[in-house]
């Protein structure tokens, strides 16, 4: 047999007696998931390491350094199954474990490399570990891109959302105008929920999808915003509720209300830096995402499913929980919702209603007395905004497929920047020259304020 691939061997079997040894007594794991870095910096030692045993399979530097990385990797799994999965670390969790797993199959797979003892076998071990290498590193790669696309949507140097959201868009999409992102939009509603996006909300589409395939849970928001849609567009109530006085401008008044929410939550959190304060302002936050925000949206899903048959008016007067705990009781909306949210819209309402012991917060409410890590806490309310955004883009993109517009004030219109000014400038800068050149092609001409109109169904 090959002298080096004796050494090889043994070198192999130095390392794995390395890693069973029990009597080596290893730090305490760090808490929280591992970071990008770490796990760049186990690839960087892996191979330093991997390239030691090549190079000299008798060192026992190389051999020492090769047990050191795997015990970090070891030390990284640990970490990554003990983290909890919630929001909103789901998306990073699911990336992490994706990666620790390719990279746990990567001293496996070189090892058998370095004690094949043919050179054709060995360069093909060699390959599956680099095909490893490369899997892992695309997904880091992805979701570093997709952290990257997301921040620009939380640069608070742009102090307006529509504008942050039209820069984030740009920053993402570079060289596509709105029209081709709408376009875009659609193709990507439709690969990940099955849904025909109406034209105007493929463009909403695509920043609902970063945001959530960030800060929720993927998986379940994409399920929510399908059969919500399937929900709208089966239901034989739509027009009628939307006839209905004060329907649509209620909807209406939601958008402007979880404008005014985000933009007092951003300024809390740019100004409070004690923890418990700002973990009491993300419970009153909830509260008016809960009251000011869902109402609405869980008063229409209701009328829209048949569970209520009384007029919108009257409807809309009933308490917010009882809305959403008819919906979680419901096996066709059960769906909507991973609860009724009581207890917290609750506490947010309520003065001394919760304390903070710790990393937990214990709630004293008359009707609901539990103690729940503030990492739970976050995760549900979470879990909620998930819901309402699903529920109010699949609402508004089946009142477009109708031809029913949410109408907007004036005021509010100008307090989030959708004037028909704006609009209007928006679609002369990014439309106007596409569908003019398209109009030109086609010898015939295009309505101003028909293309205005697409515009605004982008934005309301």
């Amino acid at each position: 047999m090959n002298a080096f691939v004796v050494q090889r061997r043994t070198a192999t079997r130095r390392v794995q007696e390395g890693l069973a040894d029990q009597s080596v007594v290893t730090e305490q794991d760090e808490a929280g998931l591992p970071t990008c870095e770490e796990l760049g910096n186990y690839l960087d030692n892996f191979a330093d390491a991997l390239s030691g045993l090549i190079a000299d399979s008798a060192s026992s530097e190389s051999v020492a350094r090769m047990v050191e990385a795997e015990r970090l990797l070891q030390g990284m799994e640990r970490r990554c199954s003990n983290h909890p999965r919630l929001r909103p670390s789901i998306a990073q969790h699911e990336v992490v474990a994706k990666v620790i797993e390719h990279f746990l199959e990567l001293w496996p797979t070189y090892s058998r490399a370095l004690q094949a003892p043919a050179l054709d076998e060995a360069q093909r071990l060699a390959s599956q570990g680099q095909n490893l290498i490369d899997a892992a590193t695309e997904e880091l790669g992805k979701y570093y891109t997709l952290l990257e696309s997301v921040r620009a949507y939380e640069d608070h140097s742009i102090p307006n959302l529509f504008e942050r959201s039209l820069n984030a868009l740009a920053s993402s999409y570079p060289g596509l105008d709105l029209l081709d992102l709408d376009r875009l939009g659609a193709q990507e509603a439709a690969r990940l929920t099955g849904v025909l996006a109406q034209p105007g909300q493929g463009a909403q589409f695509l920043i609902l999808d970063a945001l959530g395939s960030v800060h929720f849970d993927p998986k379940r928001f994409h399920h929510v915003l399908g059969e919500a849609s399937r929900l709208c567009q089966e239901s034989s109530q739509i027009s009628e509720v939307a006839s209905q006085s004060g329907a649509l401008e209620g909807l209406a008044t939601s958008s402007r209300l979880v404008y005014e929410a985000l933009e007092g939550f951003e300024a809390a959190l740019s100004r409070v830096k004690d923890e418990q304060a700002l973990m009491r302002r993300i419970i009153k936050f909830y509260g008016e995402i809960y009251e000011d925000v869902a109402s609405p949206i869980l008063a229409w899903y209701n009328l829209v499913a048949g569970i209520k048959s009384q007029p919108y008016t009257k409807l809309i007067q009933d308490d917010a929980t009882a809305l959403a705990r008819s919906l979680t009781r419901q096996g066709q909306t059960a769906f909507l919702l991973q609860d009724d949210g009581a207890f917290l819209r609750n506490a947010s309402q309520h003065g001394n209603s919760f304390i903070f012991e710790g990393d937990h917060v214990i709630f004293q409410l008359r009707s609901y007395q539990e103690t729940i890590s503030r990492a739970g806490v976050i995760d549900r309310i979470f879990s909620f905004v998930e819901s309402v955004l699903a529920m109010n883009w699949s609402l508004m993109n089946d009142l477009a497929r109708l031809g029913i517009e949410v109408p907007l004030k004036e005021d509010d219109a100008s307090y989030m920047n959708l004037t028909a000014f704006r609009l209007a400038t928006l679609w002369l800068e990014s439309g106007a020259p596409q569908l003019l050149r398209r109009a030109r092609a086609q010898r015939r001409g295009t309505s101003l304020s028909r293309s205005t109109g697409t515009t605004y169904s982008l934005w309301l």
